[in-house]
This record gives C-alpha cells, sequence and structure tokens, in this order.
C-alpha cells in the first residue's frame, strides 16, 4: 500500500493514492466544461483547477507548476493550458505556428503539458452547426452564422494585433467589449491605432501594422492537406488566434442577450457528441500513460 506520509504529504501523493489520471487545467470554468459537458470520466480522470500556487498568478503558469512539482515526485499527473499561454511565455515560433501537426508534436512546456491549438476554451465552444441552432431560439431571422463568425472576427484582427503588440510593451489589453460596437474592420483599425497613440509611439504603430499583416497572413493560408472549403478553412485558423470570449462577446451584444451563454453552448456540444477530437485525444493519451504501463 502506499505510504501516504511520504515526501512530506505532498498533493503529489493524494492524488496519485486515489487511482485516477490527474489533468490540471487552468480555471475552475475549464474544469466545469470538461467535466461536466465534455468528459463523463469520472472513473478513470480528475480534471482540477490549480488553485492558489506560491508565486504565481496566472492560470497557465500554475498549472505547469503543479504538474512539474508532481512529476518531481514520480506520480503522473498533467495538464492542459490554452493556446493564449504561450503569448505570456513568448513562445512565438509556436504560437505562430500554423500547421496542427507541428503544433501538437511541440511540447513548449514539458512532456506533460499539452497546448491548445485554439486560443483558449471558450473557441470549443463555437462550433457552427450547434451555434447557429442555439441561436435559432433568440433570432427570427438566422443569419448565415459562419459568415457571422467570419465578420466577427475579422473586425478583432486589429484588436488581436493591438494586444499582442500592448503585452510585448507591458501595457494593458484593451477592454474585452472593445470594438462591440463596430462591425467594419476599417472602422476597428482606426479605432485601435487612436487607442494606441494614447499609449505608444509612432514606432509601435508600424508594428502594429506588421502585426495586423501577421495575421491575416497566418488566417489565409491553408496546409496542403486541408480539403475543407474555405470558409470552415480559414474559420478554424481564426479560432487558433482570436480570443473566444471575445467573439462571443460580440455575438452577444449584436442579438442583446443577458445571460452568458457559454454552458448552453456546452451542452449542446454534449448532446450532440460534438467535443473536438484534439481534446478527446489528449484524454486518450493520459489515460494510456497511466494505466498501460
Amino acid at each position: 500500500m502506499a505510504n501516504l506520509t511520504s515526501y512530506d504529504g505532498t498533493e503529489g501523493v493524494v492524488e496519485n493514492y486515489k487511482g485516477r489520471v490527474v489533468v490540471y487545467l487552468e480555471s475552475d470554468f475549464d474544469v466545469e466544461i470538461f467535466k461536466r459537458f465534455f468528459f463523463d470520466e469520472e472513473e478513470f480522470v480528475e480534471f482540477k483547477a490549480p488553485g492558489i500556487v506560491e508565486g504565481d498568478t496566472g492560470g497557465c503558469r500554475k498549472v505547469i507548476k503543479k504538474v512539474k512539482t508532481n512529476q518531481s515526485h514520480s506520480y503522473k499527473v498533467f495538464g492542459i493550458v490554452e493556446r493564449d499561454s504561450l503569448l505570456g511565455a513568448c513562445k512565438w515560433d509556436i504560437f505562430w505556428e500554423r500547421n496542427d501537426e507541428v503544433f501538437l508534436q511541440s511540447r513548449p512546456f514539458g512532456d506533460k503539458v499539452r497546448v491548445l491549438t485554439r486560443w483558449e476554451i471558450e473557441n470549443y465552444l463555437i462550433e457552427p452547426e450547434e451555434l447557429e441552432r442555439f441561436l435559432f431560439d433568440y433570432v427570427t431571422k438566422l443569419p448565415n452564422v459562419l459568415s457571422e463568425l467570419l465578420s466577427h472576427c475579422d473586425v478583432l484582427v486589429p484588436v488581436m494585433a493591438a494586444n499582442i503588440l500592448l503585452h510585448i510593451r507591458k501595457k494593458g489589453a484593451l477592454d474585452d467589449d472593445y470594438c462591440n460596437d463596430t462591425n467594419k474592420r476599417t472602422e476597428a483599425e482606426q479605432k485601435v491605432r487612436e487607442s494606441l497613440r494614447k499609449k505608444l509611439n509612432d514606432d509601435d504603430i508600424n508594428d502594429f501594422e506588421d502585426y495586423i499583416k501577421k495575421f491575416d497572413s497566418f488566417f489565409n493560408v491553408g496546409t496542403d492537406d486541408d480539403n475543407s472549403n474555405e470558409s470552415i478553412r480559414k474559420w478554424r485558423n481564426y479560432s487558433k488566434l482570436i480570443d473566444g470570449k471575445r467573439i462571443l462577446g460580440r455575438i452577444k451584444h449584436s442579438i442583446k442577450l443577458r445571460d452568458d451563454h457559454r454552458l448552453a453552448l456546452a451542452t449542446r456540444i454534449k448532446s450532440n457528441n460534438k467535443v473536438e477530437s484534439e481534446l478527446v485525444n489528449y484524454i486518450k493519451e493520459f489515460k494510456g500513460e497511466v494505466f498501460n504501463n
């Protein structure tokens, strides 16, 4: 029987003793999505938020530290962090990687931590067909949802470009609802330029223009094995670098929804078996490593 007093009662001992795969996620919300909606794995997998970690505040850093601490005691725990964590860690090569195969094979935070190909967990709640069915209850004249998503993302490109620049310059990001009232890319770019001029110098504005070009290049290039139609391909690319909360915020604003609709979307995805294969494969990998060895 395992000795629970080993290693001064570190959390790793307790987790290992439960006989389940332990997967750390960045927040309580992420845990709710994985545990309640995406996976029915309570017998085999425990999803956990990292809680308070001394010396770290960001969810990504906490996850990495929790995994590293437990691994140092030879306990098999894992972590999943969002793609935006690469921005915080300034791991630019993999951040800008378009090819999913190359991205998934990388291990920028170690072999036990997986990085989502999409910006954050909210991006996995935006499945165009399920979003369309959800909006049917709220909109009398339903638009082409995929076209609307692409339009929202296009307007958000200058916002995301600005936030990368602001992060590099150690300035605060633009507000979450920034440009929610703007429906044209050109208007969004002008508004962002005006905001940046109040925070940065003229050379930085030139860098902002370069980042916009970098984003557009990322979104408009497919991989050789991508046989999907252009709109779907572009949506997949957008989902990697456009903040999902901002997309959902624009949708909520445009149709005047009062409530947070993330859980409703998660329910639809669960009911119709639309959980992204990337996430399913991560959990299979973790279980295989623990139970097959």
